[in-house]
């Protein structure tokens, strides 16, 4: 395979954590609490660009569409 540089996508190293709880109130009420984690290294690889065809071979490919950011998610609900 050819080398990674301006032909090849950065490899992808993407890490999503969830965590979840969940507590007995009573009989019939339950509390639940989760949150995930996503893109935990923050990674900021480019997924596509915007051609795939290039004209002059001193140019490269340009990406227009990168990973999403980190970002942290909670929620919290009752069960009944």
């Amino acid at each position: 395979m050819e080398p990674i540089g301006s032909h090849r996508y950065s490899p992808i190293t993407n890490i999503d954590v969830s965590v979840g709880r969940v507590f007995h109130i009573n009989d019939r009420f339950r509390l639940r609490a989760d949150a995930w984690i996503y893109n935990l290294l923050n990674s900021d690889q480019e997924l596509f660009f915007a051609t795939l065809v290039l004209s002059d071979p001193s140019e490269t490919f340009i990406p227009d569409t990168w990973a999403k950011p980190r970002r942290l998610q909670f929620r919290v609900g009752v069960e009944f």
